[in-house]
């Protein structure tokens, strides 16, 4: 969808050279990256959040693995 929008944009100035870049245009393109910037620290922010808590449940089933073994060889 947006490489269709380029190319008509193009086509439409001719060239890529005509196209006029405005006040508003350099705006929309910053909001543009700061939201996809947001987005990506959001995304690591979570995948951390994800691994960690792996990590916490592979600790806990290690623990509860160990208490039974130990009660096992008690029996």
């Amino acid at each position: 969808m947006a490489l269709r929008t380029v190319k008509d944009v193009v086509n439409r100035y001719e060239s890529v050279d005509k196209i006029p870049v405005s006040r508003q245009l350099i705006r929309q393109y910053r909001a543009a990256y700061a939201a996809y910037s947001a987005e990506l620290t959001t995304q690591e922010q979570h995948a951390a959040e994800k691994g960690r808590a792996k990590q916490e449940d592979d600790i806990a089933r290690k623990e509860q693995q160990i208490l039974v073994d130990k009660k096992d060889d008690v029996t």
